[in-house]
Parts: C-alpha cells; sequence; structure tokens
C-alpha cells in the first residue's frame, strides 16, 4: 500500500536530507593533491586518516537514514519491495542517477556492517568506505565471527578477573 498523502510530510522532512549526506561524501572523497603530498608526514596521515574516517561515517548515516525510511514506508503498509523502490525513487529525486545505486549499495552495506559491530568501532584506519562495501559474505561473517569471538574472551578474562577479586577479598566478622 503506498500512503502518497501521509508521506508528503515525510517526504518534507526528508527533502534534502540525502543531497546534504551525499555532498558531505563527494566533499569528503575529493582527491587532493596536498593531502597526498602531506600522507609523508605523521600530521598529513592523520589528516587523511581522519579523511577516511568521515567518509565512512558519512555513508553509515546515509545508510541509516535509508534504513529509517523504509522503515516508515515499511510501517505504513508497504511491502520490503515497494518500500525500497520508494526510497531509492526519493533518493534518485535529490542525487544525479549516475551515483545512486552505487552511493546507496555503499551506504547500505557499511550501515549494515558498522550496525552489526558497533558504530564505536568506526575508529577504523586501514580500510575505505568503498573497500568494506566490497567486503564478501563469507568476509563479514569472518570479521563478526572473529569480534564475537574476541568479546567472548574478553568477558571471560573480566569475570575470572572478578571471581579472582572475590577470592582476595577478607570478610571481617565481630
Amino acid at each position: 500500500m503506498i500512503d502518497s498523502a501521509s508521506d508528503n510530510e515525510d517526504n518534507k522532512d526528508n527533502k534534502g536530507k540525502y543531497f546534504s549526506l551525499f555532498n558531505t561524501i563527494i566533499n569528503a572523497r575529493k582527491f587532493n593533491i596536498e593531502i597526498l603530498v602531506s600522507t609523508f608526514t605523521e600530521k598529513g596521515r592523520n589528516r587523511a586518516i581522519e579523511r577516511t574516517q568521515k567518509v565512512i561515517r558519512c555513508y553509515y548515516l546515509f545508510g541509516k537514514e535509508l534504513k529509517s525510511h523504509f522503515d516508515k514506508l515499511k510501517e505504513l503498509g508497504n511491502k520490503d519491495r515497494t518500500a525500497q523502490a520508494l526510497v531509492n525513487e526519493e533518493v534518485r529525486k535529490q542525487l544525479s542517477y549516475k551515483y545512486v545505486e552505487r552511493t546507496i549499495s555503499i551506504a547500505q552495506k557499511v550501515y549494515e556492517f558498522f550496525n552489526e559491530i558497533g558504530e564505536d568501532k568506526m575508529q577504523i584506519k586501514s580500510f575505505s568506505a568503498e573497500e568494506i562495501s566490497e567486503l564478501s559474505c563469507d568476509d563479514i561473517d569472518f570479521i563478526f565471527a572473529k569480534l564475537a569471538n574476541l568479546q567472548k574472551e574478553k568477558n571471560q578474562e573480566d569475570q575470572e578477573g572478578i571471581n579472582q577479586e572475590e577470592k582476595d577479598q577478607v570478610i571481617y566478622i565481630e
């Protein structure tokens, strides 16, 4: 079911959100010879890392906005395919067709990736948003499993530390 009357208010609220996020992505990705040359210095490398992280964060926010709009359309009674088509149409109204499909694809993959492992893990230094979007399902499953195992080990170590502290405590009874 497409509810265009009640959706018009949401569209007014969303007007420009995709365009704004997309422009931030494009501006952050612009190749700049000054940045390239400056990567030979520590300060330059730090700026390059910050720029990469900013692009990843922008793709994440773009994907989050896509998911939010998709969920709203689903709540209005639209099926998955229809809701996705409506989201894509809204994005196409704001962005050049040339970039829409690739940008949506990267944003969705980056959002799903960091939504699963945690937004706090976005301090990534060795991968760009495009590289994350090109990870295979097997690669992503491997990363998720590895992170889950690391978290499990950390939880066990934390529990062992708590148990040891409890053993070390002396209880005085008067």
